[in-house]
């Protein structure tokens, strides 16, 4: 008899393997990425009409860290979602596919957070720079450490968006990252409209990034690829962090946590 530990990942991901076979799992991913780029932009058309205008220096300094965050992303990231997407079939001709996210996350990590690091240091010369793009310079340096870990998440955001799509799943980063600011922002608008959270506190945003990628990264980790079996993030040893421990390859063993 099969054991209850199977997953309620792999009964879900089952489900929709079944809801796939017929028309084929990219192009049923392209209609539901279709339809939520289209709910994404009527959100934000929405905000932008009846919440935005209710605190517009809010909304300008939100821009400003996101503006700041985004320029810095190509010399933190160094191409790292392209890599991701590189390296994958390497991980598979050797048979290591189910060591790939361990790879990415800790990689990315490590990679980002050195280059940061090192931006930091030059980081007031940099911000000199902030001008030519409309950012105001002050704004940029009371806020360097947020703009960093900002940073930082962008690019984790990127490499699991990379990495999700590596398994044929755009839809679900969409949700999680386009669909999710576009609410995101209008909400922090009417946070702060009615002062529920201090104005000019700005962290909201590092951890809106950090759940996102966080998500990503799990949604990858829970559902089916294409080829069939449940992806899990092994680590070398068999050990691994036991919220990524939702579905394993073998879904009927014991999870391995030596």
């Amino acid at each position: 008899m099969p054991s209850m530990r199977k997953s309620y990942c792999c009964i879900f991901a089952e489900l929709d393997q079944s809801s796939t076979a017929g028309m084929g799992i990219i192009k049923l991913q392209s209609i539901k990425y279709s339809f939520f780029n289209i709910l994404a932009i009527a959100i934000g058309a929405l905000g932008i009409l009846f919440i935005i205008p209710l605190d517009k220096e809010s909304y300008g300094q939100i821009n400003m860290l996101f503006t700041a965050a985004y320029l810095l992303t190509p010399f933190v990231g160094l191409g790292l979602p392209m890599v991701v997407i590189k390296y994958h079939g390497v991980f598979i001709r050797k048979q290591l596919d189910a060591y790939y996210l361990a790879f990415t996350l800790f990689f990315g990590m490590v990679i980002t957070s050195v280059l940061a690091l090192l931006i930091g240091i030059f980081y007031d010369e940099l911000a000199r720079f902030s001008v030519y793009f409309g950012i105001n310079e002050a704004f940029i340096l009371k806020h360097k450490f947020t703009i960093l870990l900002l940073t930082i998440l962008l690019v984790l955001n990127y490499v699991s968006i990379s990495f999700s799509a590596l398994h044929k799943r755009i839809a679900v980063p969409e949700v999680l990252s386009n669909v999710a600011y576009k609410v995101y922002i209008p909400l922090i608008i009417l946070l702060i409209y009615h002062q529920y959270i201090p104005a000019g506190y700005w962290p909201f945003n590092v951890v809106f990034y950090g759940i996102s990628s966080l998500f990503i990264f799990s949604t990858s980790a829970v559902l089916k690829s294409g080829n069939g079996s449940c992806l899990c993030p092994n680590f070398p040893g068999g050990s691994g962090w036991v919220w990524l421990h939702l579905c394993c390859r073998q879904a009927y063993k014991p999870w391995p946590m030596a």
